[in-house]
């Protein structure tokens, strides 16, 4: 016997292909690695953090604390945003609150841009709209992540470890 039920969630799921849900996944994925290289170059030595597990918002939370720069920053709030939206997509098929949170992302989305690129940005669809500040995004962590490693390679001679490096 067929279970229709099943077979029509199957259909409704597994047929659906949607870009701007790919754009979410993999933008988070390689925010993400940028993080990580931020927390590499600050010489945050993770496995020296026993069980304490850094998911993404921990990581950001972390990063956000290691910036001098604007520390408040949409931008901090707009990764923590495709996080929410990222563990509902990965977590719920059918989500009651997924409108809500693609209109997080989209209202902070807003929030990064100069006023001249917001009125450029109306022309363009949901998904360029979020792809670009993921964009923007990746590049101000990549800014970051050289200024830390600036720094951190003044404080240690390249191949020495950092204080919390040590054994």
């Amino acid at each position: 016997m067929v279970n229709e039920a099943l077979l029509a969630r199957i259909s409704k799921f597994m047929k659906q292909e949607s870009e701007l849900e790919l754009i979410i996944l993999k933008g988070h994925l390689l925010i993400e690695e940028q993080l990580n290289n931020i927390l590499e170059a600050a010489r945050i030595n993770q496995s020296k953090l026993g069980n304490l597990e850094l998911q993404f918002f921990k990581k950001v939370l972390i990063a956000n604390s290691l910036c001098w720069k604007s520390p408040d920053d949409e931008i901090w709030k707009f990764m923590l945003k495709i996080n929410k939206l990222r563990n509902d997509l990965a977590h719920q098929l059918d989500s009651k609150k997924r409108d809500k949170l693609i209109e997080d992302v989209m209202s902070s989305h807003i929030k990064l841009l100069d006023d001249d690129l917001v009125e450029e940005t109306k022309k363009m669809s949901m998904k360029e709209q979020i792809d670009l500040s993921i964009c923007l995004v990746l590049g101000y962590l990549e800014i970051f992540c050289d200024d830390i490693r600036t720094v951190s390679n003044k404080i240690y001679q390249p191949g020495q470890k950092g204080p919390i490096n040590e054994q």
